[in-house]
């Protein structure tokens, strides 16, 4: 199972790095994630270009985050422009079994930030409570989660791919509580974006494959592998979906 991953295209502000990344990407892509921040500062009407210029290569089924750029004033413009194509995860898990023989469980969150910005502080009540709830709960949903397991965050859920930012703002992209929880859990895969600086795009938490998929950082759709357990056969022609809501 090949997997796509990107966030931070912010369009229109990196549209057409991102169109020249497709381009370079392989051509079959059975799954393709978008990790938040798709658009600029609550401009919803762009995500409609992002799956536009996606759709134009891939008819696979896109799942996404919520970044801090998709304002949560503005997520049900957006979920309603892509009800066609794109399913929204916040703080949910997608259950996932296809032909190929892999079962997929896939949480996507915002994630957390240890220490929020100003604007936050000022602007959204209550945001500490908020992300010391989401910890607890992207620790319950990693507990439903079967099969091979991929956290999407947009946030960086730990500190160890934040190299080439400044280390003096990390707890204002990433959160290290969070890390804890994954220790634990030990998911496949945790894919963020947020960090555009980063130059350790790629490290290991514990067994856990850590991947920064921000566009900024990579230049480059970011491709990742799966491959099914020998012992599994396929038990479906088609992908289903069993979302487990907040």
């Amino acid at each position: 199972m090949k997997i796509a991953a990107v966030g931070d295209v912010h369009a229109p502000k990196y549209l057409q790095l991102f169109k020249e990344a497709l381009e370079k990407a392989p051509q079959n892509v059975d799954l393709f994630l978008l990790c938040g921040d798709m658009i600029l500062k609550g401009a919803y009407e762009h995500i409609t270009s992002v799956v536009k210029l996606l759709r134009s290569k891939y008819s696979c089924p896109i799942y996404a985050c919520f970044g801090n750029e998709e304002y949560e004033s503005v997520e049900t413009q957006i979920i309603e422009l892509t009800k066609n194509d794109v399913v929204w995860l916040d703080d949910e898990i997608a259950k996932i079994e296809t032909q190929t023989g892999i079962n997929l469980s896939i949480i996507g969150t915002r994630g957390c930030l240890d220490r929020p910005t100003r604007w936050q502080l000022k602007n959204i009540p209550g945001i500490v409570e908020l992300y010391e709830k989401r910890v607890r709960k992207v620790d319950e949903l990693l507990s439903k989660a079967q099969g091979k397991v991929l956290l999407l965050s947009h946030y960086a859920p730990t500190y160890i791919t934040l190299e080439g930012e400044d280390p003096k703002i990390w707890p204002e992209l990433g959160c290290k509580k969070m890390e804890g929880v994954l220790q634990k859990r030990q998911p496949d895969f945790i894919i963020h974006a947020h960090a555009h600086c980063s130059v350790k795009t790629e490290a290991f938490l514990g067994f856990s494959k850590v991947l920064n998929v921000s566009l900024p950082a990579t230049k480059k759709i970011t491709i990742i592998e799966l491959f099914a357990e020998p012992q599994r056969k396929p038990s479906r022609t088609t992908p289903t979906l069993d979302l487990f809501m907040k």
